[in-house]
């Protein structure tokens, strides 16, 4: 299935409504994202402790900074890849994705991955919006549990799940609307075709 898109000499779509979150919605949403993190760091703590005997020993700061440093370096890593899946699932129905900053509410800073003028099914939409979730999480859980240094990405693996708290609301969002519905991402938030 390709994506569908409305030519630009087409008078604008009386169907068409918008859902934009404003600043209660998305204080709301990085709300709920702070309370996922360590929801998300007791996850993937347990998925990496399981079966590992705690080692003791001394930790310096030199070990500390270093830990900060790589952790730093493998959030970004895996936001880099969260807008990676968004744009690759676009690609596969057709979508040409642009990736850019906006502020959510008018006040809270996100990065976005949209396709200007691309109309999707609601499923093709749920695939776009939760592609991180399933690919990034499950690819972090299956890391963290089986490979011996997967423990560095614990606290990265929380930090993305509650990135994905967003994506989640957009999901939930275009669940919402009747069948048939066409959904184009914007920036901060949905435009809804029927």
């Amino acid at each position: 299935m390709r994506y569908l898109s409305a030519p630009d000499h087409e008078p604008p779509d009386a169907a068409a409504r918008q859902w934009i979150p404003g600043r209660t919605a998305a204080a709301l949403v990085n709300i709920i994202g702070v309370f996922v993190v360590p929801a998300g760091f007791v996850l993937y703590f347990f998925l990496w402790a399981r079966g590992r005997a705690a080692g003791g020993g001394s930790f310096g700061i030199a070990q500390l900074l270093l830990g900060i440093a790589v952790t730093l370096a493998l959030i970004a890593v895996l936001l880099v890849v969260h807008e990676a899946m968004h744009a690759v699932s676009m690609r596969v129905f057709g979508a040409r994705p642009q990736v850019g900053l906006t502020r959510i509410g008018g006040k809270i800073p996100a990065v976005y991955c949209i396709a200007p003028g691309a109309r999707f099914a609601r499923l093709q939409y749920l695939a776009i919006a939760l592609a991180p979730l399933v690919v990034n999480g499950g690819g972090c859980a299956l890391i963290i549990a089986i490979v011996p240094f997967g423990g560095w990405l614990v606290v990265p693996a929380a930090v993305h799940l509650a990135g994905c708290v967003g994506d989640v609301v957009l999901a939930g969002a275009a669940l919402q609307q009747p069948p048939g519905t066409l959904i184009e991402e914007l920036p901060a938030g949905l435009q809804f075709y029927r």
